[in-house]
């Protein structure tokens, strides 16, 4: 099947990002995002084989735009509890 035919059926096709991207994107570490995937605090990701998961591009910047939002404009990364490493 050729990436016409699969865009014919698809109303948008959206690169799949690895949890490793996901990371990567928005700074989380990877047992924050399966912490945060547990409470239902992140987008499902689409499982892909039986051992792989990834999660839609346009998922996730729609799920950021939504915590941008929510904190008006001032984003905090998840987890973060505003104090440095060192002031523990």
């Amino acid at each position: 099947m050729s990436i016409a035919a699969i865009s014919a059926h698809t109303p948008t096709l959206s690169r799949i990002l690895s949890p490793r991207e996901l990371g990567e994107l928005t700074g989380l570490a990877p047992a924050t995002i399966w912490r945060m995937r547990r409470r239902g605090e992140l987008p499902e990701p689409i499982r892909l084989s039986p051992h792989r998961v990834g999660w839609r591009e346009d998922t996730i910047a729609d799920w950021l735009a939504k915590r941008t939002d929510t904190t008006s404009g001032q984003t905090t990364p998840a987890g973060s509890n505003g104090r440095s490493a060192t002031s523990r």
